[in-house]
Order: structure tokens, then C-alpha cells, then sequence
């Protein structure tokens, strides 16, 4: 590495105390995995700043929730700075919402090679090598900050800023910082063109079915008078994955499920040895979209998934299978003289009649009890009435046209 050259690990959004979320059930072959994902992925995190004999790691907010962190995730987070102290590998940390420097136990020490950022104001540090002035941190642990908020007094040859939290775009265009280490956010993401952008590095691990894909730290270069180099270095413990089909009228359950495997084996090609969890949605018209949301025939197909893939080099759990009505119900059913148009009608006369109650149990034989049917005729809490209209409209189209739609 050029002796004027400063190479740091930018990692955030560890949150430590939360466990994974959005799994109704777990088999008991990655139960242990799922469990540790997020100190994996931390763990990881620590090893990249190692393997790579950085200068520094940049933590920028919501590591660890010391309110509801177990001792055992406060431990392992102790014993990852002490192996980078021993590599005299500095700590620089800002913290967030979940990790605000008052909230950490004044009983437990942190190394001296950790420094957190005050609470109260941007504060400056300069990081050295040999005596040298390496590069200028300008940090904080506020909640909120401007962008005019950090201004170097004494710049070394490379200047960054770090914090956690929202930061426009434009408030950075004429910054004199060369880098902005930012966290707050659990997806990648870099707001800004000058001169690299402000980054936000996400999370390690993802953590329910809306992180999808690769998740990490970034490893950065910068102070050779250029762009900074940044290098995403995935982390993740277990990786998220969604699966979206669309299947013609004549498709059988055979073929979906053929096509379900192909598509979610051809995931694990981009897989180091995460274990891969996938939810399908399948879009199905005709009699096998009626039987998937009707008929129970999505919870036999996904306990098939779960059997077939569980025991796959790396293991992919399927974590659900939907298959929502998106077919437009046609205008001219509404005219049928068939019970499907009669109901269509009357669905349309709560529409256009908003006096009218919708609880229409009373209308329902003693066999209908406890259907799909009478759970879709009642108004949820939070749903509203058109919603709920809309999707007693298709589930009657499924029960009472499925085999033509």
C-alpha cells in the first residue's frame, strides 16, 4: 500500500440485538444460522478489516442497542475491537438512533483504540501512521446534522466525515470532503456525484424479506489525489432472495414446480456458501390460480420447495409462495346472467352504495362458516371498505369462475 494512501472498512447497521424477521418457521438445519446471522455478518465485517490490514474501521451508527442487546451480543462486540487493537487497528465510531454514546453502560469499558464521536457537536480527529498525519475525521454522534456542520480546521492530506443519518444530495456538491462515511440506512445507497458521493454502506445482514441480495461493508482507498476507491465486500450470513413467475392458463402443477426449482436454483450461482431464503410469488390465471389461492394447493407446492431445496449445496429455505389475483376481472361477467354476475353486481352496489353494510354473513349457508368466503366479506381493522370490495370481487371469480378465468 503507497505510504500516502489511507485504506479503511466503512461498515454501519450492525443492530446486533435484532434478530432475523419475516420467518413464520425455521427448520431445525439452519436454525443455528439464522439465529447468529447478524454477529456472522459482523464477525465478517471484522475479519475484512484484518485480512486487509486496514488503518481504520468506520462505524457509522445503530451497531448494538445497548437497552436490549443480551450480554452475549455485547461480548462479542468487546472481543472484535480488542482483535483489532491488537493489530493497532483503530475504531471510529458515530453513533445513531439505537446506539447513542449516553446509552452504553458506563460499567463496561470499551479499548482504547475505540473512539466515539461526541453527542453534542462534529468533533475532529486525525488518524496517523508512523507519526504522520494520515487523514482527518470529522465525526458526530448527533441526530442531526447539516452538512455545513463539518468543516475541517486542520485538514490532513485526506479529509472525512462521518455520521448517521439523512444527508441531502445537494448539500454536498461543493464539499471540500473527500469522503462522507454514512449510516441510517440498511440498503446501499450513494446520494451525490462529488467527488465520490456520500455513501451509505447498509447493513451486513439483511434482515427480512424487503433486504434482498447482498448486503456488507465497503472497503475504501482514497488520499492518492484521486476518487476514493470503494469496494463493496459482501458480509451476509444468510442471503434474501425473491422469486416472481408468471404462468398461462394451461400450466400445470408440474410444470410450476419445475419452474420454481430452476429459477431458485439458478440464485445459488451467485452464492458463496450463504444459505439462501427465497419467497415466491406466482402469478396464475385459470383453474391452478384458483386452486393456489383457493385451495390450499400454494401450502402443498411450498412444503414440496422446502423438502426438495432444504437439502441443496448451499441449503435454500423457501420462506413462502403467494399467488395473488392480478388478472382483471372483466366488465361483461358484471352482465352474466350467472351466480358469478349476480355476486359481481352486488359487489358493485356496496361500491356505489357506501350506506350498505358489508357484513352479508347472514347470506352464507351453515357450510360456508369459517371459509375464506365469510373472512373476506368482513371489514378488517385498517382495511379500507374499496379494498376490501375489490378483493371479495376476485375471490369470488376464483371460486366461481376459476376454471375460466
Amino acid at each position: 500500500m503507497p505510504s500516502d494512501q489511507v485504506r479503511f472498512i466503512h461498515a454501519s447497521d450492525f443492530q446486533l440485538e435484532r434478530p432475523l424477521r419475516g420467518l413464520p418457521q425455521v427448520p431445525d438445519e439452519l436454525r443455528d444460522r439464522l439465529v447468529d446471522a447478524p454477529r456472522l455478518a459482523a464477525q465478517r465485517v471484522f475479519e475484512a478489516a484484518l485480512l486487509e490490514e486496514v488503518d481504520f474501521v468506520v462505524l457509522a451508527g445503530n451497531i448494538i442497542d445497548p437497552r436490549t442487546a443480551d450480554p452475549r451480543g455485547m461480548a462479542f462486540l468487546l472481543e472484535q475491537f480488542e482483535l483489532l487493537r491488537e493489530q493497532k487497528i483503530a475504531v471510529y465510531w458515530a453513533g445513531g438512533e439505537l446506539d447513542r454514546p449516553e446509552r452504553w453502560p458506563e460499567a463496561v469499558g470499551l479499548p482504547d483504540n475505540v473512539h466515539v464521536f461526541a453527542a453534542d457537536r462534529v468533533e475532529e480527529v486525525s488518524h496517523s501512521r508512523d507519526d504522520r498525519p494520515l487523514a482527518t475525521l470529522m465525526g458526530t454522534s448527533l441526530r442531526q446534522f447539516r452538512s455545513t456542520d463539518f468543516r475541517c480546521e486542520q485538514p490532513a492530506a485526506w479529509t472525512m466525515a462521518v455520521a448517521c443519518g439523512p444527508l441531502e444530495a445537494a448539500a454536498i456538491e461543493h464539499s471540500r470532503i473527500d469522503y462522507w462515511a454514512l449510516g441510517g440506512r440498511r440498503e446501499r445507497q450513494v446520494v451525490g456525484t462529488s467527488p465520490s458521493g456520500a455513501q451509505y454502506c447498509g447493513s451486513p445482514q439483511g434482515g427480512h424479506p424487503g433486504e434482498l441480495g447482498p448486503h456488507g461493508c465497503l472497503l475504501v482507498r482514497g488520499g492518492d489525489g484521486g476518487r476514493p476507491h470503494v469496494q463493496f465486500v459482501a458480509t451476509d450470513a444468510v442471503r434474501w432472495h425473491s422469486v416472481r413467475l408468471s404462468v398461462g392458463d394451461l400450466a400445470s402443477r408440474d410444470d410450476l414446480q419445475s419452474l420454481l426449482v430452476e429459477r431458485i436454483r439458478g440464485l445459488a450461482s451467485d452464492s458463496a456458501d450463504q444459505p439462501l431464503l427465497v419467497c415466491c410469488e406466482v402469478e396464475a390465471t385459470g383453474r391452478l390460480g384458483a386452486r393456489l389461492r383457493q385451495e390450499g394447493l400454494a401450502d402443498e407446492i411450498l412444503t414440496w420447495l422446502r423438502k426438495t431445496l432444504l437439502k441443496s449445496s448451499p441449503p435454500i429455505w423457501t420462506v413462502s409462495l403467494q399467488a395473488p389475483f392480478t388478472a382483471e376481472i372483466p366488465a361483461d361477467w358484471k352482465e352474466e346472467d350467472t351466480i358469478l354476475g349476480d355476486y359481481l353486481r352486488a359487489v358493485d352496489g356496496h361500491r356505489q352504495d357506501r350506506r350498505q353494510a358489508l357484513d352479508v354473513r347472514m347470506f352464507l349457508s351453515p357450510a360456508a362458516t369459517g371459509t375464506p368466503l365469510e373472512t373476506m366479506l368482513l371489514l378488517p381493522d385498517g382495511e379500507s371498505r374499496e379494498h376490501v370490495l375489490q378483493r371479495a370481487a376476485e375471490l369470488g371469480a376464483d371460486l366461481l369462475r376459476g376454471d375460466h378465468v
